[in-house]
């Protein structure tokens, strides 16, 4: 007797009986029923090998990516595990994460540590995905942003991804320091064309304010003031030469 172990859609293996003579019924279909068990078995420990391949190979495609895998208790922020790229990353040994129960927090950068843990605190009593940006300080001394990506896991535990950066935020600083100068640039020469605008203005009123009459220069000087104020400066003062010196 011959009977097919499915496993994934496919024969994955046979079980076979010889026997002098046909076996009894019942032998045949508790044989039938041990195939069936052990297609479905074999099915499973595919599934969960695939699985931990998957694992396995995503893992060290994060790794090489420059990146930190990591695992934690929600409520004490233990590290239950910590992959190889963290010393790559950081410096620090591995072993330094998961035996010293305050590593991450202390190594945290002083000026984003209390908004960091608060956020994750919160974040992990409502047992909510989440991800943030902040810098952790390297065992050299350098300052390093950190983009980490947290979820919750099934037992309790949170899992996350860390990754460098520091590039990205440097090159965003960058540009924002480029569009904060062109912006400057462009506000400067507005106001000089303001200020020439206004000078020429302000010449060809005193040009011809020596024409009128004596109550209409005064106005005209006082206009000019006004004109000066607050355009080109915060005071103005008018000194008109008289005959007496």
């Amino acid at each position: 007797l011959a009977f097919p172990v499915h496993a994934g859609g496919a024969v994955a293996a046979v079980v076979e009986l010889f026997a002098p003579e046909p076996p009894e019924p019942w032998l045949a279909d508790a044989l039938e029923e041990a195939a069936g068990h052990l297609g479905r078995r074999l099915e499973r420990e595919r599934r969960e090998e695939g699985l931990r391949r998957d694992g396995v190979h995503a893992r060290q495609l994060v790794e090489r990516a420059g990146a930190i895998v990591w695992e934690a208790d929600p409520e004490s922020f233990r590290f239950t595990f910590v992959s190889a790229g963290a010393e790559r990353l950081l410096g620090y040994p591995v072993e330094r994460w998961t035996e010293d129960h305050g590593f991450w927090i202390r190594h945290l950068h002083p000026e984003d540590r209390e908004r960091v843990v608060d956020f994750c605190v919160d974040a992990c009593s409502r047992g909510e995905p989440h991800e943030q940006e902040y810098r952790m300080v390297a065992a050299d001394g350098r300052v390093v942003w950190i983009r980490d990506i947290v979820g919750p896991r099934q037992d309790g535990k949170v899992v996350g991804v860390m990754v460098d950066v520091t590039e990205r935020r440097a090159a965003d600083r960058d540009r924002e320091h480029l569009l904060l100068a062109e912006q400057s640039a462009r506000a400067r020469a507005e106001h000089a064309e303001r200020r020439s605008a206004v000078l020429a203005y302000a010449s060809e009123l005193l040009h011809s304010a020596f024409e009128y009459a004596r109550e209409e220069l005064d106005a005209t000087l006082s206009g000019l003031a006004s004109l000066a104020v607050p355009t080109l400066a915060d005071y103005c003062r008018i000194d008109e030469g008289r005959e007496e010196g």
